[in-house]
């Protein structure tokens, strides 16, 4: 298949669930930006939020991202699991599907607790400095307003949704928007 769809959303909206679904059902290439920051964070051996930190004062954590973003955004065959992909790829004019995901705070952080098993005082903590300072960086160094949404070609709030219905649901738009 020839598409490639950028699936963005805020941590615990679903981006990689419903992304590697899209994956198994259409058969494309799955690539997560978020895998390469945990990876970039884990080698230096810090949390995402202290990560998070170091990278608003270090653009070329940011930098690194991007260059290989760039080099996948346009490519056929591609799910791109990364807040900015959407972005990015309008700002490049590419031929891209481009999907924001949202939900509700609570369900986000309820997914993430569950699925690190983390108190929900912690998560929310997590969440929140992570989102701070994602919301500094993407300003600084992108001027994009992460709740600037009109980039995207469908929005999806996920709160009360199965994953497999949005997946199934992106795959028959993706098939159309060839």
């Amino acid at each position: 298949m020839s598409v490639t769809i950028t699936i963005g959303g805020l941590a615990g909206s679903g981006k990689t669930t419903v992304s590697k679904l899209i994956v198994d059902q259409m058969g494309l290439r799955y690539v997560s930006m978020g895998s390469l920051f945990r990876q970039m964070a884990d080698r230096r051996q810090m949390s995402l939020s202290d990560f998070g930190a170091y990278a608003e004062q270090h653009p070329e954590v940011d930098k690194e991202i991007d260059r290989k973003q760039s080099e996948i955004v346009g490519n056929e065959g591609v799910v791109l699991d990364s807040r900015l992909g959407g972005w990015l790829a309008h700002r490049k004019k590419t031929r891209t599907l481009k999907v924001w995901l949202r939900a509700e705070t609570e369900c986000r952080v309820q997914r993430i607790a569950g699925r690190d098993g983390l108190s929900y005082e912690e998560t929310l903590a997590g969440i929140r400095a992570r989102e701070l300072s994602e919301t500094k960086r993407y300003r600084a160094f992108y001027d994009i307003d992460l709740s600037d949404l009109r980039c995207y070609d469908l929005v999806v709030d996920t709160t009360h949704l199965e994953p497999g219905a949005i997946a199934r649901a992106i795959s028959t738009l993706a098939s159309a928007f060839q």
